[in-house]
């Protein structure tokens, strides 16, 4: 690896197309290293990971949906506070052309009937599929396990 900074590696700064910066931790300290590539495409095959506050983001918008919530009644659950919510990636997407150039959580739910239940006891039906960029519920599916 190349241990020159961004400046002594010379050439035109506005061709760098992407430059990452990172620090590993270390029994004798810290080390940064720095990098950087040319992009030969503005495209890629796979989308960055996703940051808690998109998780948290996402079972905000699961749990406040009109569809969700009238699903969730029609399990007895009238009170949301019950409901879990746990956001996951959507993985490969590879095999749905619909789920193509979005960024996707896959919410599974859970239900508590009562405060300190277990509430993996009682998994849900359906999960919930959230486009965090558009900031709605894309789609409710069929649980694969039902």
């Amino acid at each position: 690896m190349d241990r020159r900074g961004i400046d002594e590696l010379g050439g035109d700064v506005s061709s760098r197309k992407y430059v990452v910066a990172f620090i590993s931790a270390s029994f004798n300290g810290s080390r940064g290293y720095q990098a950087s590539r040319k992009l030969e495409s503005s495209t890629c095959s796979f989308s960055p990971s996703l940051t808690s506050d998109e998780l948290f983001e996402s079972e905000k918008i699961a749990r406040e949906d009109a569809n969700v919530i009238e699903r969730c009644r029609k399990l007895g659950y009238d009170n949301m506070s019950l409901v879990i919510a746990d956001p996951w990636s959507v993985g490969y997407i590879g095999d749905r052309p619909e789920y193509q150039g979005k960024r996707l959580i896959q919410i599974y739910l859970y239900g508590r009937k009562f405060p300190d239940d277990n509430e993996y006891a009682h998994p849900f039906d359906f999960g919930v599929v959230v486009d965090i960029l558009e900031g709605k519920v894309f789609d409710i599916e069929r649980a694969a396990h039902t």
